[in-house]
């Protein structure tokens, strides 16, 4: 069972937390790429086509097992 310190409790049944400062190192860049200009059918076809290879191999490989026993009756007949 997880516990709180209360050594910082103010008597009022509220655990105050240290003050944190934070500093935002996030690198702001600049682009020609405008706000809005994907939208939904730009997005849906760009995750198609990355997910493509995975399912060409998906759909590819049970029919190329299956093709295995096939080439392999014609070479011992």
């Amino acid at each position: 069972m997880a516990t709180i310190d209360d050594s910082s409790a103010h008597g009022d049944g509220n655990v105050r937390l240290p003050d944190i400062e934070v500093e935002s190192k996030l690198p702001i860049v600049h682009t020609q790429l405008k706000a809005g200009a994907l939208s939904l059918p730009e997005a849906l076809m760009q995750s198609v086509t990355t997910i493509a290879p995975a399912i060409a191999a998906l759909f590819f490989t049970p029919f190329v097992v299956s093709l295995a026993g096939v080439a392999g009756s014609q070479r011992y007949s």
